[in-house]
């Protein structure tokens, strides 16, 4: 628990906070509220963009205030990490039907009470005292096409995910702000287009084969029981010295790994008391379609991780406040008990790059259709929220090798992409099953390319681990 005083939260500033004398307010309250479905009651959202005009090259950024009209303290949640808390909603769709989740900047100039909210870290809540008023900026990215904007923040501190109607937080109290508008316009400037959309990811992949060649860096490592209680002040690099450049300390608040020690649903591997390790991975290419599998292997050539274990991984998009990077981040088993190897080499397989072996296909074709690898299209259609689903009866041999990867085409040419999912055995035999999903109705697309990208190898010898 910190309390919190005059700060820029802004790009590149290590998120650290300390008790601050301000307004009486030094000390932390006898009780504070919880995150619930009544947190948003009582709050006012006023929002309104930075500007009346954005070029196609210029992130789009809105000014909140979130103002506590009660008179009790309200607790505030955002994530560092964007999304979850707040979503811009085009004013055509109903309040909570989705749209696009921002990444929160809170600008405070007076000293709050703040804490982490575990799990994850990545989590914030700040407790708003009565009548009191922070302000928040909400970068809200590339708008892809010219536009008018018309819109409306909404903020729900449970974070229902997707938020769509059908979720089991739906009933949650919301804080809704006025509709605003802006303009998008077209880029003035010469130079390759931004490759970001307002809802959702485009394919624009290079083939720069430099770029394709560049081998992933591994950059940090820590244990998730370090990380919990010294985030980040305990990472280390993989020679086994600590982190104490403060410009990466500022990116690792940015990019912070999923929570793993909680084994309780798992009584047989609980008794082993496993340790779980967090590996930080860079790459220019990395993108939010990725495939990634790590393997560890100790000194004496044994794998260190249960094969029941979970496994957490994610791509954290290069911003900024992250060092403009793109991350991502695998947090797996290595060890258990007392028995902890010293030294790992790790093995990353992962996918980069443009699509190949492309075939294009209609929107309402149907029936047999063969695909690269001896795989077969299965099916196009829409899932029970209306999204459009494409799946594939995948050729396991070839899923050793290569990645599937869908790119819907709109009508109205925005081209929408997916890495897809796999159900199948465990062990990669018998058939598999890719699905393939988009945030979009089936009537909005036109076509889809299927294509496929080969999946890369790397390794690391000899990487130190932190004393646990």
């Amino acid at each position: 628990m910190q309390i919190v005083g005059p700060s820029a939260h802004r790009p590149g500033v290590k998120i650290r906070y300390k008790l601050v004398q301000n307004g009486g307010m030094a000390s932390t309250p006898a009780a504070l509220p919880a995150v619930d479905t009544n947190s948003a009651k009582g709050l006012r959202l006023e929002c309104r963009p930075i500007a009346a005009k954005f070029a196609t090259d210029q992130r789009v950024g809105i000014n909140c205030r979130v103002i506590n009209t009660t008179s009790e303290t309200k607790a505030v949640r955002w994530s560092i990490n964007g999304g979850n808390n707040f979503c811009l909603t085009p004013s055509s769709q109903p309040v909570g039907s989705g749209g696009l989740m921002p990444q929160p900047l809170p600008s405070l100039d007076k000293a709050y009470l703040i804490k982490d909210d575990y799990p994850p870290f990545t989590q914030k809540i700040l407790y708003l005292p009565p009548g009191e008023t922070v302000e928040i900026h909400l970068d809200c990215g590339y708008f892809e096409r010219p536009q008018t904007f018309s819109g409306r923040i909404v903020y729900d501190p449970l974070s229902p995910r997707n938020w769509v109607s059908t979720d089991s937080n739906w009933t949650n109290e919301l804080a809704v702000s006025d509709v605003f508008t802006f303009e998008v316009v077209a880029k003035k400037t010469s130079g390759p287009k931004p490759t970001f959309s307002s809802f959702s990811p485009v394919v624009e992949r290079t083939n720069d084969a430099a770029l394709l060649a560049e081998p992933p860096k591994l950059r940090y490592l820590e244990w998730d029981e370090a990380w919990k209680t010294n985030h980040p002040g305990g990472v280390h690099y993989p020679d086994g010295s600590l982190v104490a450049n403060k410009q990466e300390l500022a990116w690792l608040e940015y990019v912070s790994p999923g929570m793993m020690s909680d084994v309780s649903g798992q009584p047989k591997l609980a008794k082993q008391h496993p340790h779980f390790l967090h590996l930080w991975f860079s790459h220019p290419l990395f993108d939010d379609i990725f495939f990634a599998e790590v393997t560890l292997t100790d000194e004496n050539g044994k794998n260190p991780t249960d094969f029941y274990s979970q496994r957490v991984g994610g791509i954290r998009a290069a911003k900024p406040q992250n060092g403009n990077i793109d991350w991502l981040i695998e947090s797996l088993m290595c060890g258990a008990g007392t028995n902890i190897p010293a030294k790992v080499t790790i093995r990353l397989r992962y996918t980069v790059g443009p699509l190949e072996q492309i075939q294009e296909i209609p929107s309402d074709y149907s029936g047999y259709l063969g695909i690269f690898g001896d795989s077969q299209l299965g099916s196009i259609g829409q899932d029970a929220r209306g999204n459009t689903l494409v799946t594939i009866g995948v050729n396991p041999q070839t899923m050793k090798t290569r990645q599937y990867c869908v790119v819907a085409v709109t009508k109205d040419g925005r081209k929408l992409m997916s890495g897809g999912g796999i159900s199948g055995n465990s062990d990669g035999s018998g058939p598999q099953l890719s699905r393939f999903g988009f945030a979009v109705p089936l009537s909005e697309v036109a076509k889809f390319t299927i294509g496929t990208r080969p999946i890369r190898t790397n390794e690391w010898k000899d990487v130190v681990l932190p004393k646990n």
